[in-house]
This record gives C-alpha cells, structure tokens and sequence, in this order.
C-alpha cells in the first residue's frame, strides 16, 4: 500500500493504491481510493475495503499472501517500533518456514514442530509463535479458513539458564561513582546531566531525549515523563504513546541531580538536543558511553543499563518492590522481578546478617 498526499483545489489530500492480492481466479486485486482529510482516514478506508474486497477468500493465498493483507491492517493501530519489530519477526522466524504454503495446508503437527524449533533455538517462542496466531486468526475471520490451526498448539517453556553475574548490564554502586566521575570529565555538561539523570531515575533513553523544559518542576523537584523518542520508518519522532499504561509518570529528582539539570542552557526547549537544536538520535548515547569508558578499566554498559543499574541499586538499599515498580513505570510487577531480581552478590551475605541482628536484639 501507498499513501499519497496532493493538493486538490489548494488543500492537501491524501489517496491511497494498493495491491492486495488474487480473486479466486487467480487474477489480481487492485484499489484506490481518494479525497481524504487526513493520513489516518486514508489509513482507515484502506483497512475497510481490504475487508470489503478481501481476497483471503480465495482458499490458494499463500501464507505470504496473507501476511501482506495483515500487516497493512495491523499497522494502522500500533507504533511505528512496534510495526518494526512485527515485521522482523515475520521476515526473520515466519515468513521463512511458511511463505509458499498455502494457508488451507497449515495442519496443527507443522505448527507444533514449529514452535518446538523455535524454542529449542532460543527463539523468544511464545512471541513469535502469538504473531503467527494472529496472522491466522485474522485468516479465520476472512472465511479462508474453518479454524485455526494453532489454538491446537501447545508452546514449549523455555529452559531457563543460569545467569552469568560478570555479563550483567549494570554497574555496581562504586562503578557507577566512577562512571560519572569520568563522564564529569570527558563530556560536555549537557552529556554528564543525561547520563546522572538515567542512572538516578531509572529513566528509558528515549524518554530522557524527549524531554523538554516544561516537563520540569523547579519547585516540586519532579519532572514528568509524558512521552519518547521513537524510530520510524522516516527517521526518530516523539511519541506521545507510552510503552506501557503506566510509562506516564512523575518521578523526584534528588537535589544534586535537579541542579545539574537547571545549570543546563535553556536555549531550547528541548533539555537535551543536538547542536541544530533538535532531537538527539537514540544512537548518539552509546557513543558518549563509550567516550567515558574507552581507554580505562571500567566496562561498558548500555544506555539501557542505566535503567537496569538504578533499579538494582534501589532494591539493594532496600527501597521495596512496588514502590520500584513505580518509579520505574512497569506496568507488571513480574517485569520488575523477572528483569531486575539480580542484586549483588554481597546483598545476600547483607541480608543474612540483618536476619542474624533482628533475631539476636
């Protein structure tokens, strides 16, 4: 499908072509429409007449045939980095184990061997395995086929590994001390304050390059993430759309951290933006976090594991798991278990010694 945008009688309009498959004969099917207002109605009349003249009700399209109709519909309701990562998995797990099938052939056996594979492989199955659930859900609704196939499979759990502590993203408290030491001396100001404000707030990257200077409370101390930086198929944008429902928070800063960020230039209204004064690409923080550690003993850890080393840091002063889940902006607590439930070593010998106190006093 192409959107297009033009001018009819000197306002903007936008049309849409595309090709969405075969008739029943095999010949192929090809609509266009006109007039509309905005981007997303033309969006929306697409999803309309692909159900009106759909040709999945031809019982030969193929799987690719059908993922082709899919994804012009799915792509209207999600984020662009959502569509992307749909995408892959299609093109990287999916499409290729099932593109030339036709979708009247898939039986429950070869899906079930499917996702054993891909499991086994340490594939993320159960992800990978839901996205082709739904491609043939949407099938199923179409009349091509009289059931799905796999709501008859079951999805292997994946072992589980040990976790290998010296490949953690994350600093420890003196790592940490030593980073932005460092980071004070070899970056500029701007830099220093973006990475002291994701390693004291547990903030995502693209949230911290979205903000802008009405976002921060002087006299309450806050500041409020209400949005991300994101990429798209034309490049990084701000989205208003959290990642989670509960992404949309409001977060103390500590005194030191609050100062840092105030000292900033308030030259434009983005905090943190790149000479011509516009968005920072998600790739620039990885670079400045390798200009801190390059050349020295300490190890590099991602943007990302700022998020990581915050969390781990609050749980080890004893800071307790909701009141983490909420600063961090999870939505599930199990996130904040799962990814996060790995303190230090040496918090277990700290625990072990204030159960021994508690019972001895």
């Amino acid at each position: 499908m192409k959107i297009e945008k033009y001018k009819a009688r000197g306002e903007v309009r936008y049309r849409f072509r595309a090709y969405v498959g075969l008739d029943t004969s095999g010949k192929p099917i090809r609509i266009q429409q006109s007039g509309f207002e905005t981007k997303k109605e033309a969006q929306l009349a697409y999803a309309e007449a692909v159900t009106s003249v759909s040709p999945t009700r031809n019982k030969n399209i193929t799987v690719q045939q059908l993922y082709n109709i899919w994804i012009e519909s799915y792509k209207i309701g999600v984020k662009e980095s959502t569509l992307r990562n749909t995408e892959q998995i299609f093109r990287d797990h999916i499409l290729p184990e099932f593109a030339q099938f036709k979708v009247t052939d898939l039986t429950p056996i070869q899906l079930q061997r499917f996702a054993n594979r891909i499991v086994s492989e340490a594939i993320d199955g159960k992800r990978t395995f839901t996205y082709l659930k739904k491609m043939l859900n949407f099938a199923w609704k179409q009349g091509v086929i009289d059931q799905n196939p796999a709501d008859r499979v079951d999805i292997p759990k994946a072992s589980k590994r040990p976790h290998k502590t010296e490949k953690l993203n994350v600093y420890t408290k003196d790592e940490l001390h030593t980073f932005l030491s460092l980071a004070q001396e070899r970056l500029s100001p701007m830099w220093y304050a973006f990475f002291r404000l994701l390693a004291y707030t547990g903030m995502r990257r693209g949230e911290a390059l979205a903000l802008k200077w009405p976002d921060l409370d002087e006299d309450a101390g806050t500041l409020s993430i209400t949005k991300t930086v994101t990429r798209g198929s034309d490049g990084i944008y701000v989205s208003d759309t959290p990642k989670t429902d509960r992404s949309t928070r409001t977060i103390l800063l500590d005194p030191e951290t609050l100062t840092t960020l105030t000292a900033l230039p308030h030259d434009c209204d983005l905090i943190f933006h790149n000479t011509k004064m516009e968005l920072i690409t998600l790739s620039q923080p990885i670079r400045q976090a390798h200009k801190v550690v390059d050349g020295t003993d300490l190890k590099y850890i991602s943007p990302h594991g700022f998020r990581h080393t915050h969390c781990s840091l609050l749980f080890s002063a004893g800071v307790s798991i909701p009141e983490v889940q909420d600063r961090l902006g999870h939505s599930d607590v199990k996130t904040t278990i799962d990814i996060y439930n790995h303190v230090y070593e040496a918090d277990k010998t700290k625990a072990l010694n204030r159960f021994i106190d508690f019972m001895d006093a």
